[in-house]
């Protein structure tokens, strides 16, 4: 069975339980026969270098020199730079492009160690087994906030690289909060720098200031905004409506949305409806109305 490396890999820690395999098969230890076996049939005297390789092999790398390079990648920023092109992020820390996501997939592509490097970058992978591993050793990290503060479920929910839906389905089931959130801001430090709370919920519609071609919606979208509605989250999501109308209106007007509803960041629904006026789309706000006043009817 392959093993995840853990968070925070340690170079000096794989030496010396290198070595302490090297003494446990010279004692004939009958666990360390068997791990020796099960993935270096050919070895034949209990040598550091063969010990080295046998721990190699548990992580999925084909040479102790592998797993040394991924260990010390990881000790630096590439897992979180893949979470961070990997996931949208709405003009907090970059403006979005398709571009981005098309590179995540192929850092992804050269470095697969990184899906399973932190819990974070697991999620944005869509790595189930990484993310069990991750939770059975530690159940709190299922909402610790790791790269720009985003907590796994974000990760998840905002990952355009990879297919992530069964990775939000697994965080959910082990306590993931169904309302999750990060506030944002805008790059451009001349535009209003009021923070914008964006949730778990509203990652899945996309849209936003660069367009749905470079902001799409999740793959998934509607199966995991059903999912997060029904586990709890907020139908009162005021971005989703201001960014996407098309596609988050009729689920969270159909999950208990009212004009009057006011959110947990003490967002009404009447006041999404006067920011979706700003939208590019025609007659967004006359749509949001007319819905509106059907569901009330």
């Amino acid at each position: 069975m392959t093993r995840f490396l853990p968070e925070n890999p340690s170079l000096d820690n794989l030496r010396k339980r290198a070595k302490a395999l090297k003494r446990a098969w010279q004692k004939g230890d009958p666990e360390a026969l068997e791990r020796v076996r099960a993935v270096h049939p050919r070895a034949e005297k209990p040598r550091l270098a063969d010990c080295q390789l046998v721990l190699a092999r548990e992580y999925g790398f084909t040479a102790w020199r592998e797993l040394k390079n991924a260990v010390e990648s990881a000790s630096h920023d590439l897992p979180d730079r893949f979470v961070g092109i990997a996931c949208l992020c709405h003009d907090d820390p970059h403006y979005d492009h398709r571009s981005f996501h098309s590179r995540a997939r192929e850092m992804l592509r050269q470095n697969l160690w990184i899906a399973g490097a932190t819990i974070w970058s697991a999620a944005a992978a869509g790595n189930t087994a990484a993310i069990r591993a991750f939770l059975d050793e530690d159940p709190a990290l299922v909402n610790r906030p790791g790269p720009h503060g985003w907590v796994p479920l974000i990760c998840a929910c905002y990952s355009r690289a990879s297919n992530t839906l069964d990775a939000a389905k697994l965080l959910l089931d082990r306590g993931a909060d169904p309302n999750a959130s990060t506030l944002k801001r805008n790059a451009d430090a001349r535009l209003d720098q009021t923070p914008r709370r964006f949730t778990a919920l509203t990652g899945l519609f996309g849209g936003g200031s660069t367009g749905l071609a470079n902001q799409p919606p999740h793959p998934h979208w509607r199966e995991l905004a059903e999912l997060l509605l029904d586990r709890g989250a907020d139908p009162a999501d005021e971005q989703a409506l201001i960014i996407n109308p098309g596609d988050s209106l009729e689920i969270l007007l159909r999950h208990g949305l009212k004009p009057d509803t006011t959110g947990s960041d003490q967002v009404t629904f009447n006041g999404a409806r006067a920011g979706a006026g700003g939208s590019q789309r025609p007659g967004t706000a006359r749509s949001i109305a007319d819905r509106s006043r059907r569901a009330n009817e």
